[in-house]
């Protein structure tokens, strides 16, 4: 379970890397035929992919701090 849900966590990270880099420079030679300026042409969608990246990041979070806690009950 731990291996699984930290290959998913690096994976968000690198998509969320990924996406948000296009925000900086829309002209990407390489993502050119992919990306065709998706950021500002799609708005909303884009935000709510962002938030959605977010809450995945922040659902992480806690899942980590609950697994801290549970290791540091179960040594006791």
């Amino acid at each position: 379970m731990k291996n699984i849900s930290f290959i998913f966590y690096c994976a968000i990270l690198i998509l969320l890397t990924i996406f948000s880099y296009a925000f900086i420079d829309p002209n990407l030679f390489y993502l050119k035929e992919i990306y065709t300026g998706f950021a500002f042409q799609q708005k909303v969608l884009t935000t709510i992919m962002y938030i959605f990246f977010l809450l995945i990041l922040f659902g992480f979070y806690f899942f980590l701090i609950y697994l801290s806690k549970k290791k540091n009950n179960s040594t006791k």
